[in-house]
């Protein structure tokens, strides 16, 4: 999914790429993008954030009822949206 995304993004003219993830070593050797992982890093998370043409949320279960959890999520869609970021949801699942 993630080199699908790049591939499209890259088609529209992207250039540059940062993926949130809570395994960055894993996703840039397996990807070769530049990855992070925002709750250990939190500045880079905003500056990347604030920095970003779009916000892609993909795959697992990103909004669910936990509470930590969906205010973490709810955050990045509210600092997107009030910078005027698009957002895009692909390929979640949604559980109770």
């Amino acid at each position: 999914m993630l080199l699908g995304i790049q591939d499209a993004f890259t088609a529209l003219g992207a250039t540059r790429f940062s993926v949130f993830t809570a395994n960055p070593v894993k996703v840039s050797a397996q990807y070769g993008l530049p990855a992070f992982a925002p709750l250990r890093t939190p500045v880079q998370l905003l500056r990347n954030l604030i920095g970003a043409d779009a916000l892609v949320f993909t795959g697992g279960t990103p909004f669910y009822d936990a509470w930590p959890h969906m205010s973490y999520f709810v955050a990045l869609a509210l600092v997107a949206r009030a910078r005027g970021i698009p957002i895009l949801v692909l390929g979640i699942s949604l559980r109770p």
